[in-house]
């Protein structure tokens, strides 16, 4: 089958196979498609550069999460040591290293 031939929706789905992948079938009134890519000779690689405004956006939403996730596990951290606490058990507290009712 020729590439250029192809629904410009299945070419999206070409472009992103790598040789050897199978596509999940796609479903169609009268028919299934299933797509397996068995060779990729005369395929290039297109790079571009990431535009920097999007380059920003991207670096300021990592940046976020990872300030999210941190403060999700700190809290989750928190909660263990309370629960602890609640519960009594002797020993130390592993987020300071005190005795328990000095924590």
């Amino acid at each position: 089958m020729n590439y250029k031939d192809l629904d410009p929706n299945i070419q999206q789905i070409v472009k992103r196979m790598k040789e050897g992948d199978v596509f999940q079938p796609v479903v169609g009134p009268k028919a299934v498609m299933i797509f397996y890519l068995a060779e990729a000779k005369n395929r290039q690689a297109k790079r571009e550069p990431i535009p920097e405004k999007e380059r920003k956006h991207s670096k300021e939403l990592l940046k976020k999460s990872q300030a999210r996730r941190e403060v999700q596990q700190k809290q989750a951290q928190l909660k263990r040591i309370l629960e602890l606490m609640r519960r009594g058990q002797p020993g130390r507290c592993s987020h300071h290293g005190f005795e328990r009712q000095h924590c």
